[in-house]
């Protein structure tokens, strides 16, 4: 079974109003305020162990740790991202293969703490290796989704949280590597900000993670 890479630590109760009021729990109103500074050092430990990678919260670079040239990419590398993944994301070069990691500006992270989400090409749990660019995407693909597979998919993100008056944009975002591997996210689009939810067998509540804009303010 391919590993979910987004597992890594539990939701936490992100959204809160004054006291005594009945407490917010939409995705809306948890998009804003959670958006602490990265940790940083470790990276390539961080990177073998569990896949985590530091990013920056503001201004170029997006990423806070060295990256590499993308130089000697085979000419079979995705190397552009399609809309509106695009909007929030890019591709990076890094020591272990091609990330789609959030682009300056946006931040992608689990609620409630500093943990930073991107998607691998290299897609093993631990211990990757050193591939540089020849570990790379081979497709990504986003396809707009409704009905029934929009409504399956968002009911079990809503898990825990209320149904938001203004339904968001779904998006199904499928990505295979060049080691023939493949994962499969949802993309809920808020306008301002985005959802995401990790869903390569089933879709699981305990792996969303947000979009940020990293200038908002709460």
């Amino acid at each position: 079974m391919t590993p979910n890479y987004a597992l890594e630590r539990s939701v936490k109760a992100c959204g809160w109003r004054a006291a005594g009021a009945r407490r917010d729990f939409t995705p809306a109103a948890r998009r804003y305020g959670f958006a602490r500074p990265a940790q940083r050092g470790r990276w390539a430990s961080l990177m073998r162990g569990l896949f985590v990678l530091t990013l920056a919260l503001g201004g170029p670079p997006a990423l806070a740790q060295p990256t590499i040239s993308c130089d000697g990419t085979p000419d079979q590398a995705v190397r552009d991202l399609p809309a509106p993944l695009n909007q929030w994301a890019t591709i990076v070069c890094t020591p272990f293969g091609h990330i789609i990691s959030g682009r300056s500006g946006w931040l992608w992270t689990h609620p409630g703490s500093s943990s930073p989400v991107f998607v691998p090409s290299q897609m093993v749990r631990e211990h990757p290796a050193e591939l540089g660019n020849q570990s790379y995407f081979t497709s990504i693909g986003v396809t707009p989704i409704s009905g029934a597979e929009f409504e399956g998919v968002y009911s079990v993100f809503l898990t825990g949280m209320d149904r938001d008056e203004n339904l968001p944009r779904g998006y199904r975002l499928d990505v295979t590597s060049v080691s023939g591997k493949a994962l499969r996210l949802y993309l809920f689009d808020y306008s301002d900000s985005a959802w995401g939810i990790w869903c390569n067998t089933d879709c699981k509540p305990e792996s969303r993670f947000m979009i940020l804009k990293a200038d908002k303010n709460p």
